[in-house]
């Protein structure tokens, strides 16, 4: 006779993985506007952990460095953000980022 287990067990976890990761993502790009609201005119932010850290800190916000850059490019994977020639640089899409004061260049 096949035994019967209980729903919580029967979960699938690669959708609980992806869901973790969609919030981690989530954490980022609310990091990410936060930064570039503060940034005045330019639509190029300079995305390092540390800077990254201290505003998650005043928020309230636990990321862990890896999680962050994984968050990050999954956000290049959705052209939500650019890579630049830099390696910490990234370009803010305009379609995402309307709210944000820019320069026209």
């Amino acid at each position: 006779m096949e035994q019967k287990f209980p729903s919580y067990l029967l979960t699938d976890k690669h959708a609980s993985t992806k869901r973790k990761q969609n919030e981690e993502t989530a954490k980022a790009l609310y990091l990410l506007t936060h930064i570039a609201a503060n940034q005045t005119g330019n639509r190029i932010i300079y995305l390092i952990f540390h800077r990254a850290k201290i505003v998650a800190l005043k928020e309230g916000i636990y990321i862990t460095p890896a999680r962050f850059y994984r968050a990050i490019d999954e956000l290049i994977d959705t052209k939500t953000i650019a890579r630049t020639e830099f390696k910490y640089q990234c370009i803010l899409n305009p379609v995402y980022f309307r709210f944000l004061k820019t320069d026209p260049t």
